[in-house]
């Protein structure tokens, strides 16, 4: 053996130690033969083995055919650094989650829809290797393709025929502003395709849907074969994507993947001619109050007025005319109105009745003061089902005056202050000068100047709660046990004129209530189409619910005492018995109601009606809770509609007289 030849040597080269180291040469011999015996048994020593660090890919050129599907390619690395792995990179939008996992590179390719095939590398790295790049083919498949034909082009609608190559897959088709498209970011067919995705499920959920194929089967979200599809609530001169692409749902019904290319066409919606205008306009103005008289001169149709100041995007200055790009905006800027109207149930033709003028006509305002305006008059016309702008805007100008510092003082004074009850009366020195009068808990005002108090408030918009002279009020829902603080100061034309006025008070502590709820009479079914007919100003468009399935319904609360205020409230009540009773009682109570209220229900969906009193101290009773109850309207069920309205304190249905209401803005 080899070990023992060099043994030898060095005994022969040493004799002089022989004897003194024979002992241990003797043990190291043997166990140097040991050890070489052993090794003997192994494959033998590769003394031209590498140790150069590098990266072993198990192949570097992938097919896939169109189908798709999770790809694995095996990887190692030799003499790498420990805990050090490989990082994989692609610019491949259809190669999907790629990653490492146990020495694999994994990712998705998803199906090729298109009809040619497709290529792109994944790119490998290393530290101080070379990088390395896996090439990925991918073949063409039988993709479904859509015909898109768009028509029945007006300029708030339009039309969608689809015809698939295939009439059993299912599909999506939607529109969106291409404005929208642009600001979300949204580039390609899988941005889009996740934009959808999230929004659909999310409808979904909201609705508390299981199935989600069910759920869009259901709210017409995908088809299947030929559509024809309308559109409406478009703006003229807009771009618009109508757009489809196909999907496949999971065997559960609970999601779905893009399984086409998507199909679009970019919609541009006519605009009409914009014809002129003219008015006779005379504006007064005193302080920041403004005083318009105005008419027609060459128009005898509806029209619409609004209002702008200087810095705001719409206001011309004198001297400037509105071209063509600001007559659009004009038009745009009032679809967008009326559409936000329309989806609360108004049609186009109560629209055009209610916020529309027509002839002479004269008001007056209160404006901010020291400010420069534009006031725009424009003609209205209905156009393809819809009120639009159909005029170029007739400007006339003018300017508020500025207003200055008042000695008016402000006084308070609270009586009957109990529980959750006060009176309180506001005595200011001039009953011709605005102020703005609150009041709020006292822990809630904030430990700062009488300047930087009314900066505070004038941050919640407080411009309903301006008052002239004297001002009386019987406040409802203090908190028992609580300091309270009233606070005033004259306002006029957005400008404070005077400092801030306080005053402060106390409720007192809760105690039994004297009185107590016996019970609530319910009558019902009532039709609501025959309510608003009766009394279309109070009870304006109520009757469009009755072709959803709704009824109206009177409750009329009985008290052990006549006095006192009462609160009522229906709830459903399948969510009642789940529900905190406690919270349900504050919720009650946030509203005092009269002792005979209208309701509205839904057709045989059970209710439970919660009612409580409060007396004059401001103790609630408890609260009075019914048996669930339902009714359903139809032609044998229905009630008199005389009836409701005489519990309600209405002149009978003979007796009242419609009424136009117009709509505030």
């Amino acid at each position: 053996m080899i070990k023992i030849i060099y043994l030898h040597k060095i005994v022969i080269k040493l004799k002089s130690y022989i004897m003194r180291l024979f002992t241990k040469l003797l043990i190291s011999c043997m166990a140097l033969c040991t050890a070489s015996f052993v090794a003997c048994d192994k494959a033998p020593i590769d003394e031209n083995k590498s140790t150069e660090l590098a990266v072993k890919l198990e192949l570097t050129e992938l097919n896939i055919n169109g189908d798709g599907g999770t790809q694995s390619i095996g990887y190692t690395i030799e003499n790498g650094i420990n805990g050090i792995d490989i990082a994989v990179e692609t610019d491949a939008s259809w190669i999907r989650e790629l990653h490492t996992s146990d020495n694999h590179i994994v990712f998705v390719c998803e199906k090729n829809f298109t009809d040619k095939a497709r290529t792109s590398s994944i790119a490998v790295r290393y530290p101080n290797v070379s990088i390395q790049l896996i090439k990925v083919s991918q073949e063409a498949s039988d993709a479904l393709t859509f015909e898109m034909e768009i028509c029945d082009i007006k300029t708030t609608s339009c039309s969608s025929k689809l015809y698939p190559s295939d009439n059993q897959t299912p599909y999506i088709v939607y529109m969106a502003e291409k404005d929208y498209l642009i600001s979300s970011q949204i580039s390609n067919e899988r941005e889009l395709f996740e934009d959808d995705f999230k929004t659909f499920t999310s409808w979904a959920n909201n609705a508390g849907a299981t199935n989600l194929k069910q759920y869009m089967m259901e709210q017409e979200i995908y088809y299947t074969g030929n559509s024809y599809i309308g559109w409406g609530g478009m703006v003229p001169d807009r771009e618009y994507v109508i757009y489809a692409y196909a999907i496949e749902f999971n065997d559960e019904g609970t999601d779905y993947t893009l399984a086409s290319p998507v199909t679009h066409e970019i919609v541009i919606l006519p605009t009409h001619i914009f014809s002129d205008i003219e008015f006779d306009v005379d504006i007064t103005v005193d302080g920041p109050k403004a005083t318009y008289e105005f008419e027609p001169v060459n128009w005898d149709g509806k029209y619409f007025i609004e209002i702008f100041a200087e810095g705001d995007y719409m206001y011309l200055a004198e001297g400037q005319t509105p071209d063509e790009a600001y007559c659009k905006q004009v038009a745009n800027s009032w679809i967008g109105m009326i559409n936000i109207y329309m989806q609360s149930g108004y049609s186009a033709e109560q629209l055009l009745e209610l916020m529309c003028l027509q002839g002479a006509d004269s008001y007056s305002e209160v404006r901010l003061s020291d400010t420069n305006y534009c006031m725009l008059f424009y003609g209205i016309e209905m156009i393809d089902g819809l009120p639009q702008v159909t005029t170029r805007p007739y400007v006339a100008h003018f300017r508020t005056e500025v207003v200055g510092p008042s000695d008016m003082q402000i006084d308070f004074k609270v009586e009957n202050c109990y529980v959750r009850v006060a009176d309180i009366t506001i005595t200011p020195t001039s009953d011709d000068e605005p102020y703005v009068a609150t009041f709020i808990k006292k822990s809630d005002v904030p430990n700062a100047s009488n300047k930087e108090i009314i900066q505070w408030l004038l941050g919640y918009n407080l411009s309903s709660n301006t008052y002239k002279g004297t001002v009386k009020s019987n406040v409802v829902g203090l908190e028992p046990d609580t300091e309270y603080v009233i606070l005033a100061f004259g306002y006029y034309g957005g400008v404070v004129t005077t400092d801030l006025f306080r005053y402060e008070f106390k409720t007192t502590v809760e105690g039994e209530c004297t009185n107590s709820v016996l019970g609530v009479n319910m009558t019902a079914p009532y039709s609501l189409v025959a309510l608003e007919a009766a009394m279309p100003d109070e009870y304006y468009n109520y009757g469009m619910f009755e072709g959803m399935g709704w009824y109206a319904m009177c409750a009329e609360i009985v008290t052990e005492k006549p006095e006192g205020y009462v609160f009522m409230n229906m709830y459903k009540a399948s969510e009642l018995v789940t529900s905190d009773m406690a919270a349900i009682k504050t919720d009650v109570c946030s509203f005092t109601s009269p002792r005979s209220c209208l309701f509205v229900g839904i057709n045989d969906e059970l209710y439970m009606l919660c009612a409580v009193t409060m007396d004059y101290q401001g103790n609630y009773s408890e609260m009075w809770v019914s048996e669930p109850f339902s009714f359903a309207l139809n032609s044998q069920t229905v009630r008199d509609i005389d009836e409701l309205l005489e519990k309600l304190g209405h002149k009978p249905a003979a007796q009242a007289k419609p009424a136009i209401k117009m709509l505030s803005l």
